[in-house]
């Protein structure tokens, strides 16, 4: 059996993708046609990568084949090569993951696990800023981008900070990519134990979706220490918040984990099922506004410092790190 790639990796369509190819999860052969694919962005790109390599490793446990096909270069599968995707997914095409340096235009596939963090100096959160730095510095590298590299590497780091501090993973993926019309999209995934998983063991909650929307709430954390004022990174929940309300305001955001996918810009809101693991979490932001990210960050938390006061088991002061870049 052929399963079509969509015309392009975006959300909704890699969900529909996916959703299809699952449902083949037993059949004897299946390949996947990657000819039909014109274009990729991070976000989908890496929805895709972890999707079909989750369905190769199921069929490979039954001892069952996948092949693909359609892997002539284009523009679309010259740009998963480059971005290390086919090599993730198990196929000897392209660039290895984690081997790729990027340009001043995107970061390919890149594993950040906690030995790679030992090179850098200071308790793990330090670790991270200094990471973030280093990825948001290769397509901000310019003395005239500083503000949007430090716009990036805070966005960056408050999503890594989630995976090292909840997820219970001990690595994460990431891809980044800035575009000519002044936004840039980060991707970072991991495979840890899920959003759900995670805050049901201290709040309330009866689904998955439930668990996506009260993660992005102000002052959501699994830890249920009281806060600490002098700890610049105690754990405020308010990391997942930020990220959103960037990418409601001035971009796109989606979260997935356990199984269902979060998507928000503007005022609008899409829930879908996407048969994966883990946890993946994408920021399209726009880069103009970076000189004012100081107010737009302030504003941000101060507004999420009121509505955390009427949210239950909330803390209602964000940490120190979280206001700053």
């Amino acid at each position: 059996m052929v399963i079509n790639c969509p015309r392009e990796f975006k959300d909704s369509q890699v969900c529909r993708f996916l959703r299809e190819l699952f449902e083949q999860v037993e059949e004897p052969e299946v390949s996947i046609n990657f000819n039909t694919l014109s274009f990729a962005a991070p976000y989908g790109t890496l929805l895709a990568a972890m999707g079909i390599r989750e369905f190769v490793r199921a069929r490979r446990q039954k001892n069952l084949t996948t092949l693909s096909q359609g892997l002539k270069s284009h523009s679309a599968i010259t740009y998963l090569k480059h971005f290390s995707f086919f090599r993730f997914i198990g196929l000897e095409e392209g660039n290895h993951p984690d081997t790729g340096q990027g340009n001043k235009r995107y970061v390919p596939i890149t594993t950040i696990s906690a030995e790679d963090l030992d090179e850098y100096d200071g308790v793990v959160q330090e670790r991270i800023v200094k990471k973030s730095e280093q990825l948001a510095g290769v397509i901000f590298g310019r003395e005239a981008d500083v503000m949007k590299a430090e716009m990036l590497a805070y966005c960056i780091r408050e999503v890594i900070r989630n995976v090292f501090e909840h997820s219970g993973a001990e690595r994460c993926v990431i891809m980044a990519q800035k575009w000519a019309n002044g936004f840039a999209e980060i991707a970072i995934a991991d495979e840890g134990v899920g959003i759900y998983n995670t805050l049901s063991a201290v709040h309330d909650i009866d689904s998955v979706e439930g668990a996506l929307r009260l993660a992005i709430q102000p002052g959501i954390s699994k830890e249920t220490a009281p806060d600490d004022e002098r700890n610049r990174w105690q754990n405020s929940g308010f990391g997942l918040y930020v990220i959103s309300e960037l990418g409601r305001q001035y971009g796109d955001f989606a979260i997935s984990s356990n199984s269902v996918i979060f998507h928000k810009f503007n005022q609008d809101e899409v829930v879908e099922e996407v048969p994966i693991n883990g946890t993946l979490v994408k920021l399209k932001i726009r880069t103009d506004d970076a000189e004012y990210f100081p107010n737009i960050l302030q504003n941000i938390v101060n507004e999420g410092e009121k509505l955390a006061k009427d949210i239950v088991g909330a803390r209602t002061s964000a940490s120190k790190q979280s206001r700053t870049t």
